[in-house]
């Protein structure tokens, strides 16, 4: 820049044959002043020729050359942090809504569908905001219904070329760039299956109609499972952040609980890895109805918390559902640490539970109870106080 500023001065002494000329410009006095007195020295001397003004114009020229270039590496560099910045933010796992307090439980639909009286699975979509997804057990179609919590169908799931054995459990879980629904056809009270599967098939997404939109599948999975010491009967099955896949006993006093990490078309065998105290036998009670069975089960989106669900006791409040903490990555620390009971509606039979990943809550239904009273099937939704 300074050379090119004597440049000018030299043009405004040489115009008109050698006769000065005025160019009104302003100079500033700190510039002027860095600018090497013996240069100066020549400009008023005139000895700096034309060849002196072309190198400096060449110079200043590579000068501006070179400040382009290194613009050109600082938004080169800039731009590399943005991306890298966007890679660490695409990285992030998301985090989910945690309750410290839930609230009391409130039913936000009585449900009256025949079609689904016997519901023993449920998952809330996060996909399909202000959906669950449900479904009915053994003798049912092998279909998956996406209701609102208004209790109205939205969609309905048929995966076509499958039987309902006895479908008992439902998870929902991400798979690639989406997220798939596992169900657990698990079910066996008199112990004598030996083709327990689980069922996985992608989550599609639900436009709102205002009708049930039928879908029909053929894209489905199923991974055949047994256990490493013989038959069960299980009707809670959870899938872990970690992608580890949990089962849990159905049985009078305890759970217990099975374990894979991953599942392989061609067959599964489930390790147990523990077991749960779920209470005591009471009197007066069948069997197949005790309040200690376990019925239902989820792990949060998160992986740091479990809900594990039971009959309970239809007279008293809050015995069915009890919630588990843990580090995520650490699920068997569920073996020692104690849980604790948490909000639960009115349920005759209730036989799911699941955790909502917006408000950090949780949603149980009861299948339709008619064995000795009519009991209508709520949708009870429990939030958060915190």
């Amino acid at each position: 820049m300074k050379i090119l500023l004597l440049a000018v001065l030299i043009l405004t002494f040489s115009c008109s044959g050698g006769n000065s000329q005025t160019v009104d410009f302003d100079v500033n006095e700190e510039v002027m002043d860095e600018v090497d007195e013996e240069v100066m020295d020549e400009v008023d001397d005139g000895i700096m020729d034309e060849e002196d003004i072309e190198d400096a114009e060449i110079m200043d020229e590579e000068d501006i050359e070179n400040e382009e270039d290194e613009e050109d590496e600082e938004r080169t560099d800039m731009d590399e942090a943005e991306e890298l910045d966007d890679d660490e933010v695409a990285d992030e796992p998301v985090v989910f809504t945690e309750c410290m307090n839930y609230s009391r439980p409130f039913s936000s639909a009585v449900l009256k569908n025949d079609d689904l009286k016997e519901i023993s699975g449920i998952a809330v979509s996060y996909r399909n905001p202000g959906l669950i997804w449900v479904h009915n057990d053994s003798g049912g179609e092998p279909a998956l219904f996406a209701i609102g919590f208004d209790g109205s169908v939205a969609a309905k799931l048929t995966l076509e070329g499958l039987t309902n054995i006895d479908w008992e459990a439902l998870a929902l879980a991400p798979c690639g760039m989406s997220d798939c629904l596992y169900i657990g056809d698990t079910g066996d009270n008199s112990f004598v299956r030996n083709d327990y599967s689980i069922i996985k098939v992608e989550e599609p997404i639900i436009t709102a109609s205002g009708t049930t939109q039928e879908i029909v599948s053929t894209d489905w999975q199923v991974y055949p499972i047994s256990y490493e010491d013989g038959s069960k009967n299980s009707e809670a099955f959870a899938i872990d952040a970690d992608g580890a896949y949990y089962i849990f006993t159905k049985q009078i006093g305890s759970t217990d609980v099975y374990k894979v990490d991953t599942l392989d078309e061609a067959g599964n065998e489930f390790k147990k890895i523990g077991s749960i105290n779920t209470g005591i036998q009471v009197p007066g009670y069948p069997d197949e109805a005790q309040p200690s069975l376990v019925t239902g089960a989820d792990i949060n989106r998160n992986g740091t918390r479990l809900l594990l669900r039971t009959y309970g006791i239809y007279t008293t409040d809050d015995d069915g559902i009890r919630e588990f903490a843990f580090s995520k990555g650490s699920f068997e620390e569920i073996f020692t640490f104690s849980p604790i009971m948490v909000p639960e509606g009115k349920d005759m039979q209730g036989e799911t539970v699941g955790y909502n990943p917006f408000s950090g809550g949780y949603v149980h239904i009861s299948e339709f109870y008619h064995k000795v009273v009519d009991f209508d099937q709520n949708i009870w939704v429990v939030g958060c106080n915190d």
